[in-house]
């Protein structure tokens, strides 16, 4: 019978622990926001100070999480700072298969004998189930993230929509004309010029607001 082992210990070679998250993510279908690419981004300034979560089968990965240690508590793949968790974190949890809910619970089990408040940004239904498992949930705050099929609809999307919406998009149509078009960039570098781009107004959209952005550090 195979033996799962929970262990949390200090985040150390960084290099190492890419290796060994991609080969985990190999296996997996984690989305970005669980991925090397995106955690591993800045780790030395991010993920100084953090511990590693990881659950282990016969010697081989089947779950990963990053914990910040700052304010106190736990952050489940954040660091605990503003500013360098600015990018709002979405459909977040531990690196595991869909197969490995036993070692999702374990690893929270795990955590939770530490005694520490963990805070859980973004989780997916997978980790919120094994959160309540390990006994020690307190929700506060839910968001709705709404998904639509649009590659075969039973009807045209419009028409599934308020009499409001559809005639404030109609209007938004006209407005645009025929200058609207959707398409890829060509370059690295063009897409980097658009990111700029939307970076910029996405600033300008909350300062107007009285906020300070995302980008403002």
């Amino acid at each position: 019978m195979a033996v799962q082992r929970a262990t949390l210990e200090p985040v150390g070679d960084l290099d190492g622990l890419g290796r060994r998250w991609r080969a985990l993510e190999s296996r997996c279908e984690p989305g970005f926001f669980r991925s090397w690419t995106f955690l591993g981004c800045d780790a030395e300034r991010r993920l100084a100070g953090a511990c590693l979560l990881s659950v282990t089968q016969d010697g081989c990965d089947v779950a990963l999480g990053l914990l910040g240690t700052a304010r106190g508590r736990f952050w489940l793949n954040e660091t605990g700072v503003a500013a360098l968790d600015a990018p709002f974190i979405e459909h977040n949890g531990l690196l595991a298969g869909p197969e490995c809910g036993s070692a999702v619970s374990a690893a929270l089990r795990h955590v939770a004998r530490r005694r520490r408040a963990v805070v859980l940004s973004g989780v997916d239904g997978q980790t919120m189930a094994a959160a309540r498992e390990a006994g020690w949930l307190v929700p506060t705050q839910s968001r709705f993230a709404p998904c639509v099929t649009l590659s075969a609809p039973e009807r045209p999307f419009l028409d599934t929509l308020s009499a409001n919406a559809r005639a404030q998009i109609r209007r938004s149509l006209r407005s645009y004309g025929p200058g609207l078009q959707l398409r890829r960039a060509g370059t690295g570098t063009e897409a980097l010029d658009w990111f700029g781009v939307l970076t910029e107004l996405h600033q300008a959209s909350w300062t107007r607001r009285g906020k300070p952005g995302a980008f403002a550090t």
